[in-house]
This record gives C-alpha cells, sequence and structure tokens, in this order.
C-alpha cells in the first residue's frame, strides 16, 4: 500500500482499515481511477444504484480537466466491494470513518482538492431537488441535504441539528439527526460566531455523537454519559444563544431500548417454477417442504424468493451478502444461463461474481435438470457445490432436495448428507 494511503488507513478502526485495504488491493493496483470514484461517492451519506451513476456520469474528469479512465461496471464493483454495506434495501453506505478519510483524501489530492467538494456539495443539492422521487424516504433525503449544507453553508447545518433535536420527541425521530451529528462533527466548522452571541452548537454535535455511539455499543451507559455532558450546557440550556433542551424522559427510553440487529445465517432459496410457460409443480413443492424442514431451526433465517426478477435477486444479494449460509436454487437452467424467471437468468461467470462476495456460504445447491452443465462453467469455489444431472426429472429433483435438506438438519455433514439424498432418491426410482 503506497505511502500516502496508509496514513488514511492509521485513522480508521480495525474493521475499517481492512475494508478500505482489501478494496485498494482488488481494485487499485495498476491507478487509483476505482479509489477515486469511491471517494467521490464517500461524499453522499448513502448511496442508491442511480446516485451512483450520475456520479459516474458527471465526474469523470479532474479539476485539470484530465479524464479518469473509469468504465461503468465501477458501480456495482463499489457496491460488492466491502465499503459498502447495506443498510436497507436498494440502499448502501460507506462507513462514517471511511468516508471522512475517502474525503479528506480526495481534498488533499493535488488533482481535486477542496473544490472538488464544493462541487460536489452543489451537484448533490441539484439531484436532490431534481429526483426527489429517487430518494428513498424522507429521513433519507434529510440526510442527503444535511451532507451538502455541512459543506456550503455548516452555520445553518448546526443549527437546523439544534433545533431538530429540540423538537424530537420520540424515538424514531433520532435516527437520522445521530448520522447528521456524526457528519457535521468531521467538517471543521468555523468556530467564528456568524453574529453577535451567535456560536457553532457543538455541545449538540458532541452530545447527538455520543448518543449514536452509546446506542449501539453501550446502551446501559447512555445515562451516564449524558450526565456528564449535561456539565457542559448551562443552566438555561442554552449554548451561546441557541437553545438546547435534554429531555431526560426520552433519554431513559433511550437507554432501555436494544437495538436488535438480524445477523443470522441466512437460508437464500431462489425457485423458477415456471419454465417455457410451464409450471414446475416440483418447484413449488420442494420450496414448502424445505421450509418445513427448517421450521424448527429459528437460528436461520430463510429467505425464498419466487421467480424473482433480476434486479431484484441482485439487490438480496447485496442485502445478505454477509449472512447468506446456503444458496438453493430449483429450477432449470442450460450450459450458458441459470433461469430465474421466464424471461431473465445469469451467466455462470455473471453468478459467479456475486457468489464470492458471500462471506459466510458454506454451501451453493444447483438442483433442476440441466444444472450441472451449468455449474461447470464456474471457476472452483472455496465451498461445496450440489448440481443435478440432466436427465433428472423435476420430481426427482425436488425428492433429492428434501432427502438432502432432511439429513443435514439433524446435524449430519454435506457430504454425509448428500450421500443419503443420492441413496434414498435410488431406492424411490427402484420402488417407482
Amino acid at each position: 500500500m503506497p505511502s500516502k494511503i496508509d496514513r488514511y488507513l492509521e485513522q480508521l478502526n480495525p474493521d475499517q482499515n481492512t475494508r478500505l485495504d482489501a478494496f485498494f488491493e482488488q481494485y487499485c493496483q495498476k491507478d487509483e481511477a476505482y479509489l477515486l470514484f469511491a471517494a467521490h461517492a464517500a461524499f453522499p451519506v448513502v448511496l442508491t444504484v442511480d446516485l451512483l451513476y450520475k456520479l459516474w456520469t458527471n465526474f469523470r474528469q479532474d479539476e485539470r480537466g484530465q479524464t479518469m479512465q473509469l468504465p461503468q461496471a465501477v458501480v456495482s464493483d463499489l457496491l460488492l466491494s466491502p465499503l459498502c454495506q447495506t443498510i436497507s434495501r436498494h440502499v448502501y453506505e460507506i462507513p462514517q470513518g471511511i468516508r471522512t478519510e475517502l474525503q479528506r483524501y480526495l481534498a488533499e489530492h493535488s488533482q481535486f482538492g477542496t473544490k472538488r467538494l464544493d462541487r460536489l456539495a452543489h451537484f448533490l443539492k441539484h439531484y436532490l431537488q431534481e429526483n426527489p422521487q429517487k430518494i428513498p424516504s424522507p429521513a433519507f433525503y434529510q440526510a442527503q441535504e444535511f451532507a451538502y449544507l455541512t459543506r456550503l453553508e455548516p452555520q445553518k447545518a448546526a443549527e437546523r441539528l439544534a433545533k431538530a433535536w429540540n423538537e424530537a420527541k420520540h424515538i424514531s425521530e433520532l435516527q437520522h439527526l445521530m448520522d447528521q451529528a456524526e457528519m457535521l462533527d468531521t467538517v471543521e466548522v468555523n468556530q467564528e460566531p456568524v453574529k453577535k452571541g451567535r456560536n457553532q452548537p457543538r455541545v449538540v454535535v458532541n452530545l447527538l455523537k455520543g448518543l449514536k455511539e452509546y446506542r449501539y455499543k453501550e446502551p446501559e451507559k447512555l445515562l451516564e454519559w449524558f450526565k456528564e455532558l449535561q456539565g457542559q450546557i448551562r443552566e438555561d440550556g442554552s449554548q451561546g444563544g441557541i437553545k438546547v433542551n435534554v429531555d431526560q424522559g426520552l433519554l431513559e427510553a433511550l437507554s432501555e431500548e436494544v437495538v436488535v440487529r438480524d445477523d443470522r445465517p441466512v437460508f437464500l432459496g431462489v425457485f423458477n417454477t415456471i419454465y417455457e410457460e410451464n409450471t414446475l409443480s416440483g418447484v413449488a413443492k420442494e420450496k414448502q417442504l424445505i421450509e418445513a424442514k427448517f421450521r424448527d431451526i429459528p437460528q436461520i433465517k430463510l429467505v425464498f424468493l419466487d421467480n424473482p426478477t433480476k434486479e431484484d435477486l441482485i439487490q438480496t444479494f447485496l442485502e445478505f451478502r454477509n449472512n447468506i449460509l446456503i444458496f438453493h436454487y430449483a429450477g432449470t437452467s442450460d450450459a450458458n444461463q441459470l433461469i430465474i424467471n421466464d424471461k431473465e437468468g445469469f451467466s455462470p461467470k455473471e453468478l459467479r461474481r456475486y457468489i464470492n462476495t458471500f462471506s459466510s456460504l458454506k454451501l451453493a445447491f444447483f438442483n433442476g435438470p440441466y444444472t450441472i452443465e451449468f455449474v461447470k462453467g464456474f471457476e472452483e469455489l472455496d465451498v461445496p457445490i450440489i448440481a443435478t444431472p440432466n436427465d433428472l426429472s423435476d420430481r426427482g429433483a425436488m425428492q433429492f432436495a428434501v432427502h438432502f435438506y432432511d439429513f443435514i438438519t439433524k446435524n449430519n455433514h454435506i457430504y454425509d448428507s448428500f450421500n443419503y439424498a443420492i441413496e434414498r432418491s435410488n431406492n424411490n426410482l427402484n420402488e417407482g
């Protein structure tokens, strides 16, 4: 890693350091174009596919007018990289610490500088004005708006944050305020009063930053931390003329709230029940029976998709890529395409690219006619792959899968479960 990147890595916690380092190692060995695009993507608080494509379209030249060589695939590569994490369906983020260091990298770069951050702020402001329908929620809209305000009007951003905090009555109103406070804290806000008696409300920034930190790390220490912080607030509840309220009842409610993240391993099942306008009844039955096998195993989260669009399946890959334990496909395919609905499919190379991002994957199961031909198009994966032969019937594939999961859900090894399924399936054929 070049020394110019090392000093940014040093500012990150171990997890964030690993994420940025892995991104650099994967995409930035020949030149820094991917890193520069990531630095641009680090300005918005949240990311969508549409916003990233707009960034790719509008920021392909540096401040000297020289064109950066960036393939369109940089968008999907970034979303699939360790830099990005899913925060809701179709919405992603780069962790705050990495955002801060990437923006600093861009600001200190000889070909970009702080002028580039100003351009990004104006771009984001224009994007919100022209594309309000593409912002996933009002909270995300406010977060993006706050992003450009911290650059263009930091005093206004700080005052807005204080006002929103004072008006908050429910826990549900505070999440976007926490994100904004963390972001504003990274900006060098002018400490001189813009008018007599009007200083930056840094106490609000510190308060909300701490609120977010303790909510997700040590919520039981929240009230203790706020008691210490309240010592920084004047008795009349103001700082530099900006009113600051600390609602004890709200803080007690926050301290009692336990943030539950569903980090269970995921069984991702994709079921293509229609092929050439014919219904594959065995596939639908297979889904039903697999669900029954896992019903008494609450430790595993079942995510089943019937005839999904390609876009929906990709979004699901991105959302659960760190938790997918088993990827199961039921349907039909050929050597060139795994069919997911009556119009769309994945090539072996394309699907393998996504599967390689599943950090917890232990098994990929392709069940149905010709799936064995499809997986021959994979380069070697680091996990076991099961695929079924070309002459296996719809019903035979269903029985094989059910026998396999019947055995493996009783704490048996993958290979033992595979052999058990073969044996039981052969017996069924002989009996039939």
